[in-house]
């Protein structure tokens, strides 16, 4: 689905250049919100026990097992994968590749937003749902 709607994803940097969108703020404000609605999607469909795409569903299979939070197990989780990606940069291409500041702000907060809204949301959600007694 990235790969489909990716050419209708402006790069704001070079499309509005000159303009808030384009600006460092202005690309750090759709970040910050594009991590809020991830955070919030995979908390909310993890919580339903909805089928959840391959890298939630091994994340809640993880935290399920060893008894901790989903959005601590996914920032346990993002940090493994960012060290392998590290590692095998600098191994193969001798130099970072890959990972950016976008990446590490995204690794971090997507699990916090979990964190929070499961703290605030997460037992009436399911309760409603009548996933817990």
């Amino acid at each position: 689905m990235l790969n489909l709607f990716s050419g209708w994803i402006p790069d704001l940097q070079r499309a509005y250049a000159g303009a808030f969108p384009g600006s460092l703020a202005g690309r750090l404000l759709f970040l910050c919100l594009a991590i809020a609605l991830t955070g919030v999607g995979a908390a909310a469909s993890l919580n339903m026990r909805l089928v959840p795409n391959p890298g939630d569903g091994i994340v809640q299979a993880i935290a399920d097992t060893v008894g901790k939070g989903v959005g601590f197990t996914k920032n346990c989780f993002d940090v493994c994968n960012i060290s392998v990606t590290l590692a095998i940069s600098f191994a193969f291409a001798g130099r970072l590749t890959g990972v950016g500041v976008g990446t590490v702000v995204a690794v971090v907060g997507v699990g916090r937003v979990i964190a929070a809204f499961n703290h605030i949301f997460g037992r009436r959600m399911t309760r409603l749902a009548g996933l817990t007694i």
